[in-house]
């Protein structure tokens, strides 16, 4: 079953998702992972978090991506999932986790995010810093602000002065 024959029709998604994750072809189920979230199709969200503990991290990346697009502020029982998938080994799964954290735009996420801030990634610790961003709080910024003044260069600081800019500028 392929993805790239499915509309946007939601009996065609919720027949899709209902089968693929028990596919043993990590190619379609990630596929299948990415198409869902292209489609924007929230019903999918309880399969999408079983897969970020799937055994091919291709396939736990392609299901945070799609999280991350369907996820809302007002998902608060992703937020637990998606902190506890923080721990997964692979750098591009951790990336999109960060992702779909600043949608959630909940505080919550503040430390754990932090905490990334020191990766050895720079991805994600520009992806953790995005993140923050979206969430926009004093401690977010306050970290944010911490992390510039450590000596950071190039990219990474090219990314956290801009969002010190806008939030500073949005809490004036």
């Amino acid at each position: 079953m392929s993805i790239y024959g499915l509309s946007g029709n939601k009996y065609q998604q919720q027949s899709f998702s209902r089968y693929f994750p028990n596919d043993s072809d990590s190619e379609v189920v990630s596929n299948a992972a990415f198409g869902l979230g292209e489609l924007r199709a929230r019903e999918s969200l309880p399969e999408l978090l079983k897969l970020l503990r799937h055994p091919i991290d291709n396939v736990r990346t392609a299901s945070a991506s799609a999280i991350a697009k369907i996820a809302t502020p007002q998902d608060k029982l992703l937020l637990q999932p998606l902190l506890d998938s923080l721990a997964d080994n692979s750098t591009s799964v951790k990336i999109s986790i960060t992702n779909a954290l600043g949608g959630l735009r909940n505080p919550a996420a503040v430390s754990p995010l932090i905490l990334l801030l020191r990766n050895k990634s720079s991805g994600l610790r520009i992806s953790a810093a995005e993140a923050l961003g979206k969430i926009g709080n004093s401690a977010s910024l306050e970290a944010l602000i911490i992390r510039k003044n450590e000596g950071i260069k190039g990219l990474e600081l090219q990314v956290i002065e801009r969002i010190i800019n806008r939030l500073e500028k949005n809490n004036s």
